[in-house]
């Protein structure tokens, strides 16, 4: 086994010389001291190992006379996240490599409510575990969509006519919407690269990616639709297009979540500092970068939706889990109330211009004290600068933010930025690129 596949959040790697039978065996193994007993879910996305790699799961699951599993089948993440909440299962394992690209794969295990268990715990598991059993588990098969379906629709009412654009990038999002399209009446769906196809022929199966929207920008524009909406290869995200081609940043979504501000909100730190720049009005806390670390700030603090720049959206009706189709349907909701025409609220809201960047160093804990002690002596009488640590270092005032943290995986940096007008964040970017110009390594 690889060391690098075990991620603070799941496993991934390269199918199939880093992600494989030989792996999810260990994987399995390690699941024994993770999950003593009980029922144990297991969902797949539509990538080309998946099935492969799903039934190595089931099979190696079954050496265990304690468990019965469940095979879902193919799912988006969010749908495997419902099901281990909904059938009281003691964990799941989920075959996906989320947004990665098509040559990647990999694992998602989760605990009870489907809490995640993370890849360095589950490395730990498998140094710590005994043999494989020699048999007697359960299997049940059992699609969970109509039950996830009734369950969103439950959850929302549509109440004027709108038309929607839904890219699904070949991912698996596709096959979750169309059972839950017929019980919206009051909504058009346009599908998009609907087919499922593990080689995401389309576009990449991370929306995030330049040029990845251009399609459902221009396929908006062409249906006159008011809506667009783009979701990653296992649907746990989604990125929303406005009627004119325009994408619609993250935190301006987080307010419509929450009802402009109604609502407790978690955040991490970009959408969270995006927020209060425009003068957020409801109670914000701030998370640190990562799903894992919304999850838990949220259910600490019993807030009822999390939000991230990523796309990630995270509701406490979905037992805190992120799910790209409830947002859509949460959002579709929201603006079916508005007192006014989507484009005219858009407009109602004040700008955050937001902005990031890599760059490569040789240690990014040194050259983040370093870049940090330039700025703090730059700065040092400016009456409203202020300094936050909880994820990397961040500076903010009253006008603008931006901060650094170190990847978990390479030797980098991670920039973001924002201010109150294009000009201003332009100007921001310059300064702080010139103050780390001397810690970037080719």
């Amino acid at each position: 086994m690889k060391e690098h596949i075990f991620r603070a959040y799941d496993i991934r790697g390269l199918y199939p010389s880093e992600i494989n039978e030989e792996l999810v065996a260990e994987v399995v193994r390690g699941c024994s001291t993770l999950f003593a007993g009980g029922t144990i879910v297991v969902g797949r996305d539509v990538r080309i190992g998946s099935p492969e790699l799903a039934g190595a799961v089931i099979k190696h699951l079954l050496l265990n006379p304690n468990y019965e599993v469940i095979d879902i089948g193919v799912c988006s993440t969010p749908l495997f996240y419902f099901s281990v909440n909904v059938l009281g299962a003691a964990g799941g394992i989920m075959v996906t490599a989320s947004h990665n690209p098509s040559e990647w794969n990999g694992l998602k295990v989760v605990g009870p409510r489907a809490v995640m268990i993370g890849g360095v715990e589950v490395r730990e598991a498998i140094r710590n575990a005994g043999p494989l059993g020699k048999g007697g588990g359960q299997l049940r098969n059992q699609s969970m969509a109509a039950e996830y379906a009734n369950f969103i629709r439950k959850n929302f009412s549509v109440e004027k006519p709108l038309q929607i654009v839904c890219d699904f990038g070949n991912g698996s999002a596709g096959k979750v919407l169309a059972e839950i399209t017929p019980l919206f009446g009051t909504v058009t769906f346009h599908f998009l690269n609907e087919l499922p196809d593990g080689r995401f022929p389309s576009r990449s199966p991370n929306p995030l990616t330049p040029g990845a929207l251009d399609g459902l920008k221009e396929e908006v524009k062409k249906t006159k639709a008011d809506l667009g909406v783009a979701f990653d290869a296992d649907g746990d995200r989604a990125f929303f297009i406005d009627e004119t081609g325009e994408q619609i940043p993250a935190y301006i979504i987080a307010l419509m979540l929450t009802d402009q501000g109604k609502k407790e909100l978690v955040a991490e730190i970009q959408t969270f500092r995006a927020l209060k720049n425009i003068g957020y009005k409801g109670v914000l806390y701030e998370s640190p970068v990562g799903t894992r670390f919304v999850k838990e700030k949220m259910r600490e603090v019993g807030a009822e939706v999390s939000a991230e720049y990523s796309g990630h959206y995270y509701f406490k009706e979905m037992f805190g889990s992120d799910s790209g189709v409830f947002a859509l349907m949460r959002v579709l909701e929201v603006v079916s109330r508005l007192p006014c025409p989507l484009p005219q609220f858009l407009l109602s809201i004040p700008k955050c211009y937001i902005t990031e960047w890599n760059i490569h160093v040789a240690n990014p804990v040194s050259s983040i004290e370093a870049i940090s002690r330039k700025y703090e002596e730059k700065y040092r009488k400016a009456d409203d600068l202020e300094k936050d640590k909880i994820d990397g270092i961040a500076f903010f005032s009253r006008d603008w933010f931006f901060g650094m943290r170190p990847s978990n995986t390479e030797p980098l940096l991670r920039f973001y930025a924002g201010a109150r007008s294009k000009e201003a964040l332009d100007d921001l970017v310059r300064e702080v690129r010139s103050e780390a110009a001397s810690e970037e390594v080719s």
